[in-house]
């Protein structure tokens, strides 16, 4: 959940669908990937019908996630000093309306997710409204893990709305809790920037290299005199196949053997490496383009490839996205410097217990 208005007169919090049909397509792009794999040859290995009903799970799963995953839109309008909260979905949609005057305050509700054997159980959150006659009232369903970002709304709310009937916790320890998560924030961008930056220069070299050689490198005619697979072994101990491709041409009286398919080498799947040997048969004459400085290496498939934007594309999105993640983190230790979050143990006790929770500072987990 993000702030998306916040204004003298309304404060609009809202929570996209987006996270959790991104979940839903790995789900379902998981169990397809499954359910391909043993039916293409594989249904008659020991056990199969168990891939069959998990890659069968995890697709219907999936699926389901990304057709009914909907938004909650919270509105606070202090005019008219009510809180709408909007539920747009396919299953169940509706819209509540509370009066500021029924409410008490705002506060995270906290559980705990059971662990495996041996795993610390993990907290998640939600925000919830506290009613004056000690119910909670949940803004969404779902509990989710990103303490600070629901903190950070329901500290705007707080300070929107003058709600403080829960108590606050102390201030010094907060206040050191904020100056270590801003130094936190500042340390990611210092350490990372520069890691995503190697990548983004490898990739350009990459790029401008494979330019220079489409640009320099000397078209000859040439006789293809042999033309195979050959193998290399990935980082994961497992085979990736590129095509060998050897051809004859003449220069100065002189025949010369050069090697090299693509621009720059490349590896990839055996059916990929196969359909590029096919084209290029032994006794075939071809338009190869040879190196004026190394006359042995040269290429015959003139096509600029893609792949070294890869290391250009990725870190650049990563950088966009951990700017925005900061920003947004940055704004959540602003307002979690004027304003405490409560946090609430899951259990649902009544408004007598609720007044002697503790209270948890956001920027304190």
């Amino acid at each position: 959940m993000q702030i998306t208005v916040h204004d003298d007169t309304r404060l609009v919090l809202h929570q996209g669908p987006w996270g959790l049909r991104a979940m839903g397509v790995l789900f379902a792009a998981l169990g397809g990937a499954i359910l391909w794999y043993i039916t293409h040859g594989h249904l008659r290995e020991h056990n199969a019908w168990v891939a069959v009903v998990v890659g069968g799970a995890f697709t219907l799963s999936g699926l389901a996630m990304t057709i009914l995953a909907g938004d909650v839109l919270c509105t606070f309008d202090k005019t008219a000093r009510t809180v709408t909260v909007q539920h747009r979905r396919l299953v169940h949609p509706g819209t509540a309306s509370y009066a500021w005057s029924d409410i008490s305050d705002a506060a995270l509700e906290k559980t705990m997710m059971p662990a495996d054997r041996g795993n610390q159980p993990t907290p998640v959150y939600r925000p919830v409204f506290v009613m004056k006659d000690g119910a909670r009232v949940p803004w969404t369903e779902i509990y989710t893990g990103d303490l600070k970002r629901q903190g950070n709304c329901v500290a705007a709310v707080r300070a929107f709305t003058g709600w403080h009937a829960l108590p606050d916790a102390a201030g010094a320890a907060d206040a050191e809790a904020v100056r270590r998560a801003a130094a936190g924030l500042r340390n990611t961008r210092i350490l990372l920037f520069p890691f995503l930056g190697i990548f983004v220069v490898v990739g350009a070299l990459l790029y401008v290299s494979q330019v220079k050689r489409y640009l320099t490198w000397e078209p000859v005619r040439a006789r293809i005199v042999t033309s195979s697979v050959g193998t290399s072994s990935s980082d994961d101990n497992g085979t990736t196949y590129r095509p060998v491709i050897s051809y004859a041409y003449r220069r100065g009286g002189e025949t010369i053997i050069a090697t090299g398919t693509t621009i720059i080498k490349i590896s990839s799947s055996y059916n990929w490496a196969d359909r590029i040997a096919q084209r290029y048969r032994v006794g075939d004459s071809v338009t190869a383009y040879i190196n004026p400085v190394s006359p042995s290496e040269g290429f015959v498939i003139r096509q600029l490839s893609w792949f070294p934007l890869v290391f250009v594309a990725i870190p650049l999105l990563m950088g966009v996205a951990v700017t925005h993640a900061a920003r947004n983190g940055q704004q959540s230790l602003t307002l979690a410097g004027a304003e405490h979050v409560p946090v609430l143990d899951g259990s649902g006790p009544g408004l007598r217990a609720l007044e002697l929770a503790q209270t948890v500072h956001l920027a304190a987990s």
